[in-house]
């Protein structure tokens, strides 16, 4: 599964380390209830679907979702390596979209490291703004029990959105998941943010109500390897 697909689809909040195998092609595909990355509303029933190539710890891929009046899509690519204690990842991601969409570019750096259960990943990115680029911050704590529950805490500082001094906003996800068949999930992700009703802050968590503090998203997920 993708980069996107672990960490902002399902909102588990896990870093997706690339793995240290043989040279492997994957593809994914997914749907969820409502598209919310970060923090930040997207769309409601969206599709997905991304395809990756791995090898040693050398990873490269692309990704996209529909986001309503429009496309998202993203490239990425970087190394990682570890063991299965710790891991650690460091990459770049460019988020793009479709002229008829409302949202503009995003470039970061992505680094992670993750520890027994913890997961740690941060961004360190700028968004184009529609003309005077503006740069943020993202960071993720993450943990994961076995059996498919895992809790994040999360915040995204943007430097001065909308004519704010700084946007940001922090929020709180759980979520499970049940593996139906093999690389076939479902999940579900409960999430609430003390910011979402907030004007100035970045959080919004609902297509119908701006000002909300709760989400809930359920979705199912496939992978599939090429090749094997």
């Amino acid at each position: 599964m993708n980069r996107k697909t672990l960490v902002s689809m399902t909102a588990l909040g896990i870093v997706a380390v690339p793995s240290m195998a043989a040279a492997e092609f994957s593809a994914n595909a997914g749907w969820v209830s409502h598209y919310i990355f970060r923090g930040f509303y997207q769309s409601e029933s969206s599709a997905s679907a991304g395809l990756d190539y791995e090898s040693g710890g050398f990873y490269i891929g692309t990704w996209g979702a529909d986001v309503g009046d429009g496309l998202e899509y993203d490239v990425y690519f970087g190394y990682g390596g570890g063991s299965d204690d710790f891991t650690w990842s460091v990459g770049y991601t460019a988020y793009r979209y479709t002229e008829d969409t409302y949202d503009d570019d995003y470039d970061e750096i992505n680094l992670g490291v993750g520890l027994g259960g913890f997961s740690l990943d941060v961004a360190l990115g700028e968004y184009s703004n529609y003309g005077p680029e503006v740069d943020y911050t993202y960071i993720g704590l993450g943990y994961a029990l076995e059996g498919g529950t895992s809790f994040l805490i999360a915040q995204t500082d943007f430097d001065g959105v909308g004519g704010s001094s700084g946007a940001d906003g922090i929020w709180f996800e759980a979520s499970h998941s049940w593996t139906i068949a093999d690389e076939l999930e479902l999940y579900a992700t409960y999430l609430y943010s003390p910011d979402g009703d907030d004007p100035n802050s970045t959080i919004v968590l609902s297509g119908d109500n701006p000002f909300s503090e709760h989400a809930l998203i359920f979705g199912v997920s496939a992978g599939f390897s090429i090749g094997n």
